[in-house]
């Protein structure tokens, strides 16, 4: 098993003046193959995740990324007001290494093709996540931040949606995902991230995480 990177986080303090959403002194977040945020509602899992994105501006700290490309997935992926397929050819504009012929793969690898004339705002929320998946593949983004990918799909959408991120991951992308799901945690993540009132509680591999979760 190869060693993990690690994302370094240094004195991040995000809040108002009236509270505080989140306070890390100094954490080290392995990298590795999945990594999991978990933790009550409320506890910062999100914007820990923003932080890390670098979409909080506000946020006052010191993160050091690995050197990987990286993309960030929102809960609710945005997409525009054109075909499907046109979502992604507008990549091009980005990477002009990305071929016509890419783009009708990686239809097909994330099952799309059958959607790709049709309206990208009209797809289901599970196809829209998809669809976002498929954009920062077609980026070939080696890692990818997930907030609650799965969150309010059915059984089959969800699974449709874990069995890509494994089938990514084996290609070598790696994943930071927030996850309310704790049996999913279980099932694809490697590494955990407790935080508990607005703090990293823990991280640990996962195998130890329900481990001890057992013993309390």
């Amino acid at each position: 098993m190869a060693n993990p990177l690690f994302i370094h986080i240094r004195d991040l303090d995000l809040g108002n003046n009236k509270k505080s959403i989140l306070r890390i002194d100094q954490a080290d977040i392995p990298i590795e193959r999945i990594t999991c945020i978990v933790g009550e509602n409320g506890s910062g899992k999100t914007s820990l995740l923003n932080a890390i994105a670098g979409l909080d501006k506000t946020a006052k700290a010191s993160i050091a990324l690995p050197k990987l490309s990286t993309c960030m997935v929102p809960n609710q992926s945005t997409v525009l007001k054109m075909t499907v397929k046109e979502n992604l050819t507008l990549l091009k504009d980005v990477d002009k290494t990305i071929t016509p012929n890419f783009v009708e793969e990686v239809l097909r690898k994330f099952q799309l093709i059958h959607f790709s004339k049709s309206p990208a705002p009209l797809l289901s929320t599970g196809e829209k996540q998809r669809l976002a998946l498929a954009r920062a593949y077609l980026l070939n983004a080696q890692l990818i931040l997930l907030d609650e990918p799965t969150s309010s799909l059915d059984a089959n959408s969800r699974d449709l949606i874990e069995s890509f991120i494994v089938e990514m991951t084996e290609e070598g992308t790696k994943f930071l995902i927030v996850s309310h799901d704790m049996n999913q945690v279980k099932r694809l993540s490697e590494h955990v991230v407790f935080l508990e009132k607005n703090q990293i509680k823990l991280i640990t591999t996962t195998s130890d995480y329900f481990s001890n979760q057992e013993k309390t």
